[in-house]
């Protein structure tokens, strides 16, 4: 996200989802955070999802996983939460992330088991150095061993086929929104022969973007402001993503056994956590590297750019879900 918006305190206490905290010791912070976070684990629990833990590179990460029943008839989507939020985010009674819990409710009754897996806190730096807070290790830096495509491999080889039931569907789809939009496509292009298809939820293009931790501190669990590497605006900027070319693009890798699946943006046009020209260059980088897109679902309004247009849309779901199921195979 680029430089910080006003919001009420109430509107900050219920958008855990991309902004948890802002509080000047980070210690309270902390504390405040830990205490949300356990509670919405414990509601995703009550409601049916299970904690699953693995180990990745001497790391316990975990996730939250639940199933649609004896079959996953349309295969398995992979949920990526915002920076600052936690894997129960899809779960959680947050009144401002009930279309995100929606969304997999709406996928496990369509026959989509769903995994949820949850980033790392305080491991993962900005181009700066400075700690990230809890963030996905969403952008393609040099000389950089990322912390989550282990991750996210390990959880497509290792974790689904021991989950997946006989006469399930193969199919793995990615999504996430924000920080974990970033990572979707980042984790698509880099897993790209075991993915179906993926869905960036208000994000831009991970090889063309730098994050700076050292700057907008307030933000303590998810500090540091998004540039586009091409304009070097923050990507809340309008226009940020704008230009004839882009020559800044980090190195993009190849697709595993030639195959690059296809792609459905979503995104609000007054969204003012990434100005869509952010989206529209990640479109035209997904395109010119040879993914098939489906066509950005782009929400319209009037008025100025707001923070609550960076938020899960409840117009997001249907339209996600039949891209996946179009894309499913046996």
């Amino acid at each position: 996200m680029g430089k910080p918006v006003f919001i009420s305190s109430i509107l900050l206490l219920l958008s855990s989802i991309l902004v948890p905290v802002l509080a000047k010791d980070p210690d309270q912070a902390s504390v405040r955070q830990n205490r949300l976070f356990a509670m919405y684990e414990q509601q995703a629990i009550e409601k049916g999802w299970k904690r699953l833990t693995m180990e990745v590179d001497g790391r316990e990460r975990q996730m939250l996983f639940r199933s649609p029943g004896k079959t996953w008839r349309h295969g398995v989507i992979i949920l990526l939460h915002g920076g600052g939020g936690t894997y129960s985010n899809f779960a959680a009674n947050l009144p401002i992330g009930k279309p995100m819990v929606d969304f997999s409710e709406m996928a496990l009754k369509e026959g989509f088991a769903v995994i949820s897996p949850d980033s790392t806190d305080g491991v993962v730096t900005g181009g700066d150095g400075v700690l990230a807070g809890k963030r996905w290790d969403c952008l393609a830096r040099d000389n950089h061993k990322n912390v989550d495509l282990p991750f996210l491999f390990k959880i497509i080889t290792d974790l689904i086929p021991g989950l997946r039931p006989a006469g399930s569907s193969r199919s793995v789809f990615l999504t996430g929104i924000s920080n974990g939009g970033f990572m979707t496509t980042l984790a698509a292009t880099s897993l790209s022969d075991k993915i179906a298809a993926f869905a960036p939820v208000s994000s831009g293009d991970p090889y063309g973007t730098y994050l700076k931790c050292g700057e907008w501190q307030e933000r303590t669990t998810a500090p540091g402001i998004f540039y586009d590497a091409q304009t070097d605006k923050p990507i809340s900027k309008k226009g940020a993503g704008a230009s004839d070319s882009y020559p800044s693009e980090k190195k993009w890798p190849d697709a595993k056994n030639g195959k690059k699946p296809a792609f459905k943006q979503f995104h609000h046009e007054l969204d003012a956590g990434v100005d869509p020209s952010c989206m529209k260059k990640a479109s035209r980088m997904l395109k010119e590297h040879g993914y098939r897109d489906d066509g950005c679902m782009l929400l319209s309004g009037s008025g100025k750019p707001r923070l609550i247009f960076h938020f899960w849309r409840a117009e997001y779901n249907q339209p996600m879900l039949e891209f996946f199921k179009k894309n499913a195979c046996d």
